[in-house]
């Protein structure tokens, strides 16, 4: 409980996107995993949404979180098309996500709840605002749904998933992230990493794949691009110094592995 309260008061959430829409008829996706959390709030309408496989169908009344990093799949089964809330949003801390510590489920039914609308609404609004303050407002609201969703989840939510897997104490999973995100500028390989939480190499290659999803190297490239995206937005930094920043002194291969990952080149991305 303790790691979990820890957790939760270092948790960063930022909101990407956000909406009241009814589904269009071309509404569908199948087997994406996408680096961002998705929480919906249903108001009318019938439809299919899956998780690593494990299929829901949620009505009017039900919040639907589709978690970051899990297969996810989702569309119609009929013409009674949803009308929901959405939102698009990351929650992490140390580059290791919340919903891979916290245990809730991925739909909760919560009926035709007013303050649960009126948070939808208020963060809508706000993500819908020019400039300001209604960032803050926006991202305030989307802290209040989440907190309204953790504890709707029931206890079993603060029971964290794999937290002391194969001995290795909840702490050293924290500072592994930790390291990692202070350290994206830096040679990061294997053998270092390793080292943080003393393990084999070969030992802890399994079990951080099992813990974080991907790879240690995966993910240390998937946040070097995140980082790389953020500088590139918020920042008029040269590419090849956020390159140097994250951990690239190749521009040829930050440009090449950030175009992987995003589907742009990092001068094209900046224009977006």
């Amino acid at each position: 409980m303790e790691y979990i309260d820890r957790f939760l008061s270092e948790c960063t959430l930022t909101l990407e996107a956000a909406s009241l829409t009814r589904c269009w008829p071309s509404w569908h996706e199948d087997g994406h995993k996408p680096a961002f959390n998705r929480l919906c709030y249903i108001l009318e309408g019938e439809g299919r949404f899956e998780v690593d496989g494990e299929a829901f169908y949620p009505k009017a009344g039900d919040m639907v979180l589709l978690p970051a990093g899990r297969r996810q799949a989702f569309g119609h089964i009929s013409n009674r098309y949803y009308l929901k809330y959405w939102c698009h949003f990351r929650a992490e801390a140390y580059g290791i996500r919340l919903f891979d510590v916290l245990c809730v489920p991925y739909f909760l039914h919560v009926g035709k709840d007013q303050e649960l609308i009126r948070l939808f609404e208020r963060m809508v609004t706000c993500y819908a605002a020019p400039g300001g303050t209604w960032a803050l407002r926006a991202r305030g609201a989307l802290m209040d749904l989440m907190a309204e969703y953790v504890d709707r989840s029931g206890k079993d939510a603060f029971f964290p998933k794999r937290t002391g897997l194969e001995g290795i104490p909840a702490e050293k999973l924290r500072l592994l992230g930790k390291y990692i995100s202070e350290h994206l500028a830096d040679e990061l390989t294997l053998e270092t990493l390793a080292e943080q939480v003393h393990f084999h190499p070969n030992y802890f290659i399994a079990f951080f794949k099992k813990y974080f999803g991907v790879s240690p190297l995966r993910y240390v490239s998937n946040l070097r691009v995140e980082q790389a995206k953020s500088l590139l937005k918020s920042t008029s930094l040269p590419i090849h110094e956020i390159a140097v920043r994250t951990g690239y002194h190749d521009l040829y291969h930050f440009s090449r592995r950030f175009k992987e990952q995003t589907g742009y080149s990092p001068s094209d991305f900046r224009k977006t």
